[in-house]
């Protein structure tokens, strides 16, 4: 913690550093391949063979592996690599966004570049479940005025630093495995960054922030981020360590999780998309959820025999929710002691047991409905018709 680094990783901060320095005082940007790929701002792909399907100039879909950049030269466009993976020669950049705004990034691999993914400038873009690895300099990097824009649900390690926030502001960073790169985070100049959910783990360096005043949690009871090296006490189990991550001076995360964060997507509801999280101390896999099947949930954990595991399991109130007990069952077993933590808009349920590797069953009494509203309406307006149809019928009868 604090703000001294490592002589090795300071010594590799500093020469990439000193690269960038070089470059803009020469003009002279790190070597951008003859065959690089560009989505042009008229929507055409360039070249027209690249691994990419352009669907109505909104959607672009990579079909294959790319073993150059992608710069883009068009806003308002949605890139989804399909679990395709960009691979680099660390050198260039794997995604450039220059200038962009209203870009969304989703499931690509990027492998191998000088930064991963590169924002210049950049406003409102949103960077998604992507697998980020091998950057010389950074897996994402925001650098001057890239504002607004988020970050979430992506798998950020082995890079020199895995996310560079510097001259920037108002960016959302949350929900990532930020993991086992030689610094996992870089933060220099401008403030009120919004960095929660999570997962910093390391075995060198978490956090450098440098004139740089940021928000590291979303207050109580959801909480701050999981940090690897804080050892912390939780003795009132609500998932939440009672003693804060302090970063330094300006930057403390107050309410340290007490264990790795999970995020699932569960569905999309009346254009509403809702998640469920649970802190672990377990590995937590497969969480299924079907509101036609009924007023519960399911995933398994599983963890060393003979200790004991705990799960504090965040569930939208108007995802699934109670009008009295909750029940909570453990490899078939009813957990009768947990404790709810609830807020204006989500439950936090805290419970333990014992580890080996169990199914765990959430139910509730009542469940998101089957139908959207406009469904409902419309049943509605119908019966409505046919009620006045049958009026007037059998009035002129």
């Amino acid at each position: 913690m604090g703000e001294r680094l490592p002589r090795g990783i300071a010594t590799r901060i500093m020469l990439a550093l000193l690269i960038v320095i070089l470059t803009l005082t020469l003009k002279v940007w790190p070597v951008r391949a003859s065959g690089s790929v560009f989505i042009r701002a008229d929507g055409r792909v360039d070249p027209s063979t690249a691994s990419i399907k352009n669907v109505n100039n909104v959607t672009y879909i990579l079909t294959g592996n790319i073993n150059e950049s992608i710069i883009v030269e068009r806003d308002n466009i949605i890139i989804d690599g399909a679990g395709y993976t960009i691979q680099g020669k660390e050198s260039g950049r794997g995604i450039d966004l220059t200038g962009r705004s209203n870009v969304a990034i989703k499931n690509v691999n990027i492998e191998a570049f000088f930064n991963g993914i590169y924002l210049w400038y950049s406003t409102n873009n949103i960077i998604s479940g992507n697998n980020i690895t091998g950057s010389v300099m950074s897996g994402i990097r925001l650098f001057r005025l890239s504002h607004n824009n988020t970050m979430h649900g992506n798998n950020i390690t082995g890079n020199t630093n895995g996310i560079g926030v510097v001259d920037s502001s108002g960016n959302r960073i949350y929900g990532n495995n930020i993991i086992h790169n030689d610094l996992n985070m870089e933060l220099y100049g401008y403030s009120l960054n919004f960095i929660w959910h999570n997962n910093f783990v390391s075995n060198l360096n978490q956090v450098y922030a440098y004139n740089s005043n940021n928000v590291w949690d979303d207050g109580y009871p959801s909480g701050g981020n999981y940090w690897s090296d804080h050892n912390n006490t939780d003795t009132n189990e609500d998932g939440v360590g009672e003693n804060p991550y302090q970063i330094n001076q300006n930057n403390t995360d107050n309410y340290p999780l007490m264990a790795p964060i999970n995020i699932f997507e569960t569905g999309t509801y009346e254009n509403t998309t809702y998640y469920v999280e649970i802190v672990s101390n377990s590995t937590v896999l497969n969480l299924a959820f079907n509101p036609q099947e009924g007023a519960f949930m399911a995933f398994n954990v599983s963890g060393h025999n003979g200790t004991v595991g705990f799960c504090r399991v965040t569930i939208p109130k108007s995802l699934l929710w109670t009008e009295d007990e909750w029940t909570i069952q453990v490899g078939g077993e009813t957990i009768a002691d947990y404790i709810v933590i609830p807020d204006e808009n989500s439950t936090y349920l805290y419970f333990t047991y014992p580890h080996s590797t169990k199914t765990v069953q959430i139910k509730g009494t009542h469940v998101i409905p089957e139908y959207p509203t406009i469904i409902i309406l419309s049943l509605l307006v119908i019966a409505t018709l046919l009620a006045v149809i049958i009026y007037r019928y059998e009035k002129r009868i």
